[in-house]
């Protein structure tokens, strides 16, 4: 996964994968991008100072926020 912040245009972008996008949704503030197979591979964060904001207002107040720990085969 490649994580970017453009700071002029204040979005924060998740590279998920490979594959050609095809479509996107928004979903309150954030543009996912998917392939022709439905399969995320691009998710931005709008308004990014903001969300970041958010996270550390959670951290203050003693929620954890943790990658998701991968599954083991």
């Amino acid at each position: 996964m490649h994580v970017e912040y453009d700071s002029e245009a204040n979005i924060l972008s998740f590279e998920l994968g490979g594959g050609d996008i095809t479509y996107a949704k928004e979903y309150s503030g954030t543009i996912i991008h998917f392939t022709e197979g439905n399969k995320p591979v691009l998710i931005e964060v709008l308004q990014a100072s903001h969300f970041i904001s958010k996270l550390g207002k959670l951290k203050k107040r003693g929620v954890v926020i943790s990658p998701a720990s991968s599954p083991t085969t």
